[in-house]
């Protein structure tokens, strides 16, 4: 089944994931300086999902995710079936211009292996920015939870480190939603509803709770 960011929040009702290719987690591949390819991954002629382009001017990410997906996975793994295309339209209203670019950058069969495929985007958003919604979620959350270093926290919450294994809640806020989800999780996720006297993990657990009931709320049926 084709969901978005791994199932991060769905342990406790976190964040699923917000656009319409299959789940993941971390692995190797990483995108070049220039942004025009990935390390060490092989050149992929472009496929006619390629050749269609999102409003951006970019690859559809739907047709590139069905494709990934059946190309990986087989064509019983799109989420509502023959409706994925209609749901998934819907469903990419929730990621970032960041998601997106680590999208067509990691959705090649190389990376079919949902480890590799997820380090393959985190690691690309050391080429990325962040929007000013995203950077204000950040500052709230460390404001609330490690008010003596918001600094270091926000540095923390941002970067992906290959090392540390799968990255926190907050670091798929900060990178892969879009920002009226992201301002949202900041109004509804921070400042008086949370409380670092029990410590930060703590604090940063609270906010992972609601941002994934605010995630989920905003992801579509099937069409």
């Amino acid at each position: 089944m084709s969901k978005r960011h791994g199932g991060f929040f769905a342990a406790a009702i976190l964040l699923v994931g917000a656009a319409c290719a299959s789940g993941t987690t971390p692995g190797t591949l990483v995108p070049s300086p220039e942004g025009g390819g990935l390390d060490g991954a092989a050149e992929v002629a472009p496929t006619d999902a390629e050749a269609a382009t999102d409003g951006d001017g970019g690859p559809d990410i739907c047709a590139l995710t069905r494709a990934y997906e059946i190309e990986c996975n087989g064509v019983a793994s799109l989420t509502c079936g023959a409706k994925f295309d209609g749901w998934c339209a819907e469903l990419e209203r929730l990621n970032s211009d960041a998601y997106r670019r680590a999208e067509r950058l990691c959705l090649v069969k190389e990376n079919c292996t949902n480890s590799v495929r997820r380090q393959c985007e985190y690691r690309s958003y050391g080429g990325a920015q962040r929007s000013r919604a995203q950077d204000q979620v950040v500052a709230a959350l460390c404001a609330a939870c490690e008010p003596n270093d918001p600094v270091g926290c926000a540095s923390r919450t941002v970067t992906f480190d290959p090392d540390a294994g799968r990255p926190s809640y907050p670091f798929i806020v900060a990178w892969e939603l879009a920002d009226s989800l992201v301002n949202e999780m900041r109004v509804k996720c921070t400042g008086t509803m949370l409380s670092n006297d029990a410590g930060a993990d703590t604090c940063t657990k609270a906010f992972n709770a609601c941002a994934g009931q605010v995630y989920l709320s905003h992801v579509p049926q099937c069409p």
